[in-house]
Parts: C-alpha cells; sequence; structure tokens
C-alpha cells in the first residue's frame, strides 16, 4: 500500500479546516465590534432623549418665569435634541430628534399633561 500521499493530503485538509475556522472567527469579531459599537450609539440616543426631555419638562413646569420657547436645539457634548413644543388646552405635545456626533438619529414624541405634570405618552 502506497502511503507517501496520504500525509500530505491529510495536512493539506488540516490547513483548509484551520484556515476556515480562522477566517470565520475573524468575521465574528468584525461583525460583533459593528454590533457594540451600535448598542453604544443608541445608549447614547437614548441618554441625549432622556436628558432634553428632564429639560425640556422643567422650562414647561417653570414657564412663568421664562418664556417657553416652542422650537429649539439642546446641543451636549454626545449630540444634539431638536425639540418642537406645541400647546394644546391640557396638555403639550413634545416631538424631539436626537442625533448623535456619528449622525445617528432617533426621533421621540410625548405628550405632557398640565394638570398632572407627567408624561402620558411616550412614542418612538
Amino acid at each position: 500500500m502506497n502511503e507517501k500521499g496520504f500525509i500530505l493530503m491529510l495536512m493539506l485538509i488540516i490547513l483548509m479546516c484551520l484556515s476556515l475556522a480562522t477566517v470565520t472567527l475573524l468575521n465574528l469579531y468584525e461583525h460583533e465590534k459593528v454590533f457594540a459599537n451600535l448598542e453604544q450609539e443608541w445608549a447614547t440616543l437614548d441618554q441625549l432623549l432622556v436628558t432634553a426631555t428632564a429639560e425640556i419638562v422643567e422650562m414647561i413646569e417653570q414657564q412663568e418665569k421664562y418664556a417657553l420657547v416652542s422650537k429649539s436645539t439642546l446641543v451636549y457634548k454626545e449630540g444634539k435634541v431638536t425639540f418642537e413644543i406645541e400647546q394644546e388646552e391640557s396638555h403639550y405635545n413634545v416631538f424631539l430628534t436626537s442625533k448623535t456626533r456619528s449622525s445617528y438619529e432617533k426621533k421621540v414624541s410625548f405628550i405632557f399633561n398640565i394638570r398632572t405634570g407627567r408624561i402620558e405618552s411616550w412614542q418612538e
């Protein structure tokens, strides 16, 4: 029985399997890295929206002291939030658009009840 070519063929198959595993793991690593960056951007967008919402609610509650601005932009270190406030009889409709420095964007609207002083509806 001639076994001279058997070892070479076995080594080539092992090398191909190792190469395939390496390429697959590198591809998986790249996808995980992109996913982690996207998750970070979404967390930043949520943080911007929560911070801006707190500031806007404070502006609405203190509108006797200050004139309420119906449309403006709040600038933070991580990005900016553009808002628009529409006053109705018993509530305010607030529309927010947050944008990170990497140009990721998220839009939110909520209703702020004047009587209760609470946010009643939150839509993303």
